[in-house]
């Protein structure tokens, strides 16, 4: 009699499983162990960015899971919704305050540029190479520029002025330009979290 009950309790949990719900599940863990071995080689300010991100992605399946278990869409809706929004909205933010960081100004040296490019679309991210304190450093701008627009504010060999974190001495912006971009996508994921909650809350 039991046995018969721990089979059809098995059957009932392999019908509510969702196959690409199990995928996201995968994925999820996936990009956890990425954060978690990220962290391992950033530095001490995006270390515990690293770790929370680690752990917003292992959050996200144990939901998703539960989810399917229970037959719940609040939690399959929680765990789609929440972890991905507060992801991104972290991301944008710590960028924000990377920014602020960025106050000391030194002369540098623009020695190279990183190109990438997505749908025929190129961004350049300049490298410079500059002294703080008596050290040598050589680092890349954590803003980055579309290609037409670097080539007309930089040349290569060229000396400007950046700005960088006094504590973290690598980390530098080639101007102010204020990112206005990260302004917008976090408040734009910040809304979406928010949309979430009230969704889940509502049921």
């Amino acid at each position: 009699m039991i046995t018969t009950e721990i089979c059809s309790m098995g059957v009932d949990v392999m019908e509510n499983i969702s196959f690409p719900l199990v995928f996201s599940c995968v994925l999820y863990l996936f990009l956890a162990v990425m954060f978690l071995y990220a962290s391992f080689k950033m530095e001490r300010y995006g270390r515990k960015l690293m770790i929370f991100c680690s752990l917003l992605m292992f959050a996200a399946p144990v939901l998703l899971f539960l989810g399917m278990i229970l037959q719940s869409d609040r939690l399959t809706t929680a765990g789609t919704v929440f972890p991905l929004s507060l992801l991104a909205f972290l991301l944008f933010a710590s960028n924000l305050l990377r920014y602020r960081r960025c106050r000391e100004s030194v002369r540098a040296k623009l020695t190279d540029c990183r190109v990438s490019s997505s749908r025929g679309w190129e961004r350049c991210t300049p490298c410079f190479t500059y002294e703080y304190e008596g050290e040598p450093y050589e680092s890349y701008s954590f803003l980055s520029y579309p290609k037409r627009t670097f080539q007309k504010l930089f040349e290569t060999g060229g000396e400007y002025t950046i700005y960088l974190d006094p504590d973290e001495p690598n980390l530098c912006a080639d101007k102010r330009r204020f990112p206005l971009s990260s302004v917008v996508f976090a408040i734009l994921f910040l809304a979406m979290f928010v949309f979430g909650v009230v969704v889940v809350a509502r049921g």
